[in-house]
């Protein structure tokens, strides 16, 4: 699947938490996110925020801690938990060491995307085995105490 915009927050001093937007989640678990901040370099270097997956059985991916720069920066939400709802609210936390920028009246905007894998099987973290292009099977040989691989 590719990246998909789900929504962007304004930061101001009275938010405690934003919804960002609705998702879908496989039953395997696991939400690519990135995270960017729209609006340009004001001080907030030490601010970041809590994301999580809020459904009706709970926050059933956890709770990542996300911090916005100007680039796009990716992190994993829910690495090896199921999700059994199927989808709910993506929900933003805000947390800043640094709320002056934020009380002086400059808001941060922080905005989302997502990458959902709808289509990938529960063992996708398994590998076949190694193998050549004639398709030989390769054996992994201990050699010292690092393992190499021997063709």
């Amino acid at each position: 699947m590719a990246w998909t915009r789900v929504g962007s927050v304004t930061v101001r001093p009275e938010t405690k938490e934003a919804v960002i937007g609705v998702i879908d989640a496989p039953p395997q678990g696991g939400v690519e996110l990135m995270i960017r901040q729209v609006n340009p370099a004001q001080g907030f270097r030490f601010a970041y925020g809590l994301v999580s997956l809020l459904t009706p059985r709970g926050r059933e991916l956890g709770t990542v801690k996300a911090w916005a720069g100007p680039e796009w920066s990716a992190f994993r939400l829910g690495e090896g938990l199921s999700c059994l709802a199927g989808g709910g609210q993506l929900v933003f936390e805000p947390r800043a060491i640094n709320l002056r920028w934020i009380k002086a009246g400059f808001p941060w905007e922080v905005e989302f995307m997502a990458d959902v894998g709808y289509q990938l099987p529960a063992d996708r973290h398994l590998a076949p085995g190694f193998q050549d292009p004639i398709n030989r099977v390769l054996q992994l040989v201990r050699i010292g105490s690092q393992g190499r691989v021997r063709f």
